[in-house]
């Protein structure tokens, strides 16, 4: 599970990063799982929620993705997030203990049958986890192999 401070610094990033995906640095998501290494990553995604029944249709559909994914090597944690007073912004962070595991979990084709379902007005992003540093009053989650 992620720290409060860790979930709050996270979804203030994801925030900016929407706004910078339509700059010219952008990488696709697709580039970006094609990272190579070991290092634990974060994948965010946004999601524009309009009204009851949108948000109806993304928890339950999130709701099926996560179960997907908990059963997928390398998953870590995931949270999904509301914008606060009223912001139709919901951010989704899941934490794996690898690119290839998260590139391996949406070859499935249950999981790519669920996304699918998922709101079409959205952003993804690949972060590395914690390579520009962490600090907290708690330790930060652990890698095990």
């Amino acid at each position: 599970m992620l720290t409060s401070w860790t979930r709050a610094a996270l979804i203030a990033s994801a925030v900016l990063t929407l706004a910078a995906c339509a700059g010219p640095g952008h990488h696709a998501f697709q580039n970006q799982l094609s990272v190579q290494g070991t290092a634990p990553v974060l994948s965010v995604q946004g999601y524009v929620v309009r009204n009851a029944q949108d948000e109806r249709r993304l928890r339950d559909v999130w709701q099926k993705m996560a179960e997907l994914m908990k059963a997928k090597p390398g998953f870590i944690t995931a949270d999904l997030n509301p914008g606060a007073a009223g912001s139709e912004l919901w951010i989704e962070i899941s934490q794996w203990r690898s690119a290839a595991h998260l590139r391996a979990a949406f070859n499935d084709p249950q999981v790519q049958e669920t996304v699918r379902k998922l709101p079409t007005v959205r952003m993804n992003h690949l972060f590395i986890a914690s390579a520009g540093g962490h600090a907290s009053a708690t330790p930060p989650l652990a890698t095990s192999k």
